[in-house]
């Protein structure tokens, strides 16, 4: 069985059409799993989220039996086309959204944590087609809307690693009336911070990035003011991470500022001691949350 399944998620990996379909079937899924599975049982709800999450970040994943040891440096280019949504009159308009990634060393050492960075996580996968499905629901739109971000909203990315959702947002907020908003960057480890700039380059967008370390944050320029929005997913390894990421985002969040955060919860592996919210009982591998906290 486990064979089968690696040789199905290699097929999916090598078809560039059957990897975008499978990728905006399970987004599409994970992001209505509550309202279309809502008469079920919650531990079936659970179970079909998290299989759904597992599956859609093992399409990212070398397989075991992929030799990745020999110490040639790898490096993969992963092509993503998002839909975004933005109001015109009463109807509204679909506007394509493609970024284009590199990542390196992925899945050489599950301990390390630049190798950890220049991976393309499925939480940052889904947290782009959820962003681009509906701008509003995180405040940003061209109408204004309580609790939206201002007209040049700062938004700063915290362990961005390859910068999907940086990229992402680059590339979509002029299309929301956001011309103006500065989209920053950042991570901790040199090797990440290069490939980002890089990924940041590639596609030609406005990013700045930066060195940042949560556990003795700098404010330097472009990080002398507090951000309107801070965004993060799969960044928390470990409890002493989760600790170090709630006391950095407190100090760069704006008051009334927003914090959105997606992350996949495992029971084992690296991850191991990470808990999900009370509130979701971890069942299986496998649980996706997102977590608004205003300042």
């Amino acid at each position: 069985m486990a064979g089968r399944r690696e040789d199905v998620l290699a097929q999916l990996r090598a078809d560039a059409f059957e990897r975008d379909v499978a990728q905006r079937w399970l987004s599409g899924f994970l992001g209505r799993a509550e309202m279309l599975l809502c008469d079920f049982e919650d531990d079936v709800r659970q179970y079909a989220i998290d299989e759904a999450a597992c599956i859609m970040e093992a399409m990212f994943a070398p397989s075991p039996s992929e030799d990745l040891s020999d110490g040639v440096e790898d490096e993969f280019a992963h092509e993503f086309a998002f839909s975004l949504t933005t109001p015109c009159g009463k109807e509204t308009v679909q506007t394509p959204i493609e970024i284009k990634l590199y990542d390196r060393l992925a899945g050489k050492s599950s301990e390390d944590p630049d190798d950890v960075g220049l991976q393309i996580w499925g939480a940052s996968i889904i947290f782009s087609r959820l962003l681009c499905a509906d701008p509003a629901r995180f405040g940003l739109s061209t109408k204004k809307q309580p609790g939206s971000a201002t007209e040049a909203p700062r938004i700063i990315e915290l362990g961005a690693g390859t910068g999907l959702m940086s990229l992402v947002l680059g590339a979509a907020l002029p299309h929301l009336g956001l011309p103006n908003a500065q989209v920053i960057s950042t991570d901790y480890h040199p090797q990440v911070l290069d490939n980002l700039q890089r990924n940041i380059r590639s596609n030609g967008l406005a990013v700045d990035t930066a060195l940042l370390d949560w556990s003795c944050p700098t404010f330097d320029a472009p990080l002398d003011k507090p951000a309107n929005v801070l965004i993060a997913a799969d960044v928390v390894y470990g409890p002493e991470h989760a600790i170090l990421l709630r006391d950095c985002a407190a100090r760069f969040l704006a008051p009334r500022g927003v914090f959105w955060m997606l992350t996949t919860i495992r029971e084992d592996g690296k991850f191991t001691g990470v808990k999900p919210p009370s509130r979701l009982p971890l069942r299986r591998t496998t649980a996706l949350s997102m977590r608004k906290a205003v300042s």
